[in-house]
């Protein structure tokens, strides 16, 4: 029967081996906290920029002319006084641009695809965390819109008094 008897050149081969495997084991964890790290700079920096980019102001413009404009146009065409229609639009306005300011949304689930979840936390919090900055900027933005929409029902109320004044032929004297 045979046993195993290393030559001289055997134990260098195992020396060499076990220090090799000992220091590359820290290295492969090192470059996978590497790689961690990375996806997070890259997603901070991928909401921050969507973040920004998805602050359109024609939205928030639209949407204050068109709550100011319809509540204070049903208002005013349901009862026909002037004081709840001022009374509704100052609520209507006062809403719209606390609903601005308030609201945070979401980043559209579509940038998810294929992205790992610390990828998606890190993502999704950024980008709430920097919309959440920019609600003064929408409300500003808002109250332009409920101030466009000011405009549109004046011309809008305008335009029926004239119009009522010259079919039914009223007279100030």
């Amino acid at each position: 029967m045979k046993i195993w008897n290393p030559g001289p050149q055997q134990p260098l081969f195992f020396v060499v081996f076990v220090v090799v495997l000992t220091f590359s084991t820290p290295l492969i964890g090192f470059a996978q906290e590497a790689a961690r790290s990375s996806d997070v700079l890259t997603a901070k920096a991928n909401a921050e920029r969507d973040a920004r980019g998805d602050l359109n102001p024609y939205r928030w413009i639209g949407h204050g002319c068109l709550i100011s404009c319809a509540g204070t146009g049903i208002a005013c065409m349901a009862t026909g006084d002037i004081l709840t229609c001022i009374g509704v639009y100052l609520l209507t306005t006062s809403a719209a641009i606390t609903e601005v300011y308030v609201r945070h949304p979401d980043p559209p689930p579509d940038r998810f695809i294929g992205k790992s979840p610390a990828y998606i936390n890190i993502y999704v919090s950024t980008y709430k965390a920097k919309s959440a900055k920019s609600g003064r900027r929408r409300a500003k933005w808002a109250a332009a819109g409920c101030l466009g929409g000011t405009c549109i029902n004046g011309g809008a109320m305008l335009a029926a008094t004239v119009y009522i004044i010259e079919t039914f032929g009223i007279r100030f004297e």
